[in-house]
């Protein structure tokens, strides 16, 4: 899964959070980052989505977030935790 721009920018139009670090490259290169960082809400549902979709959906399973940047790509981003 790839977080692109338009994901970052559709999940700021939807919930109304229009910080700079999500909106503005510049901002989040001031702070460290390699460009606008993505939501923390937005990680969750799309690992929730991508979980939704393993074939191993029906255990429990630990979601691990990977780069949050824009063109941050989430690998290895779910774990079976029943051993």
């Amino acid at each position: 899964m790839v977080v692109t721009e338009s994901h970052i920018v559709q999940f700021a139009g939807l919930s109304g959070d229009l910080f700079d670090l999500h909106m503005d490259d510049e901002f989040a290169r001031s702070l460290g980052f390699s460009g606008r960082v993505a939501h923390g809400l937005l990680g969750l549902i799309l690992m929730d989505g991508l979980k939704n979709r393993a074939p191993s959906a029906s255990r429990p399973l630990r979601l691990y977030l990977g780069n949050g940047t824009s063109g941050g790509r989430c690998t290895r981003g779910i774990e079976s935790t029943d051993g």
